[in-house]
């Protein structure tokens, strides 16, 4: 099992509440790890035994007396493979994640249940957040349809084959967000940007004024990479969003883009333990006693050493630049990106 968000800590207990739920672990192949790891998941537990340690981070997990362990696991072809097996009554999962749920968050596991809860005429309870954080729950309902249930009250559903949920050898990978991580990315990075700048055009017309459109697109756009293809996928599509809008809002509004490289400093998506976990990626030294910001300052140390100026891109770096295409200054440029990543010889030339 993984847990993965972007924004702050989140505070995750699993729980099964039927008779027969095998919650099988994500014991995986060492490239299967380190495809997990990769991704950069606030916590990865490997239930392979009645307690352990997150594979990122410093959480733990524990085991309650309902949970029994057997092999074989999940089919990925590890020799004596372990899953979990619960009672149904008070067989749970804890683990010591704490902190408020606030943005996307997913749950992988492999399960085999015992009967379809259509059969039982009762919803069976797979996995769940702890009883004093917000609401993040993943469920079957009589319907056999999954559903994970987010802290906005909202949902995602899906209904796996009933054959592959009681196939003891043919388990359903239950990656319940991918599909909705990857629409709310291009919704926010791409369609979001294009309805502001439709409407701002409309007023920008109303008013016969000269203007320009200043987006914030990303080196990623040109940099593809493991575990982040929905945000470099958004991205490309962004910048070339840039040069459409350039030709269709053409000659009274210029339309120009950013492509920056990672911004560590004073970023929301750098919670300490996200920190934590890429300074122990890339085998950088730390003491937990250093601040957030400290930690901050040593991973963007780190990334400003890949790139051509040594320097860290900073969000004062990233203002100048908008400043200077949104000014008078740059009044015969559109349709461009000004990359400011210091110089990150990977996106040169595209």
């Amino acid at each position: 099992m993984f847990v993965h968000r972007h924004g702050m800590l989140a505070a995750v207990a699993v729980f099964a509440a039927l008779a027969g739920l095998q919650v099988l672990p994500t014991h995986a192949q060492t490239d299967f790890v380190t495809a997990v790891t990769a991704t950069h998941p606030i916590a990865y537990y490997r239930l392979d035994n009645i307690t352990g340690k997150s594979q990122v981070g410093t959480t733990a997990w524990k085991s309650t007396d309902g949970v029994t362990w057997a092999v074989p696991g999940a089919p990925i072809g590890i020799p004596n493979n372990h899953f979990a097996k619960f009672d149904g009554r008070s067989g749970k999962i804890t683990t010591t994640q704490m902190g408020g749920v606030s943005t996307t968050v997913s749950i992988m596991a492999w399960v085999n249940l015992a009967s379809l809860p259509s059969n039982e005429s009762r919803t069976f309870y797979v996995a769940g957040e702890s009883e004093s954080g917000n609401d993040l729950d993943v469920q079957f309902e009589t319907d056999n349809a999954l559903r994970f249930f987010t802290a906005s009250g909202g949902h995602i559903s899906f209904t796996p084959p009933p054959a592959a949920l009681l196939n003891p050898v043919s388990y359903t990978h239950l990656d319940v967000y991918k599909r909705q991580m990857w629409a709310t990315t291009l919704d926010i990075n791409v369609t979001a940007n294009y309805l502001l700048a439709d409407e701002a055009a409309k007023l920008f017309a109303d008013q016969a004024l000269d203007a320009s459109i200043v987006l914030t697109s990303s080196a990623n756009a040109v940099v593809p990479k493991r575990g982040s293809e929905a945000y470099d996928v958004s991205k490309a599509a962004l910048s070339h969003l840039v040069r459409e809008l350039a030709v269709s809002l053409a000659p009274r509004v210029r339309v120009n883009g950013i492509s920056p490289a990672t911004v560590v400093k004073g970023s929301t998506m750098f919670p300490r333990d996200r920190v934590r976990a890429s300074l122990t990626k890339y085998n950088i030294p730390f003491d937990d006693s250093l601040t957030d910001e400290q930690l901050r300052t040593l991973l963007a140390g780190f990334y400003a050493e890949r790139t051509l100026t040594r320097q860290p891109i900073d969000p004062s770096d990233c203002a100048e630049a908008i400043l200077f295409l949104g000014s008078p200054r740059a009044r015969c440029t559109t349709g461009h990106l000004i990359p400011v990543d210091g110089g990150l010889t990977e996106a040169i030339l595209r």
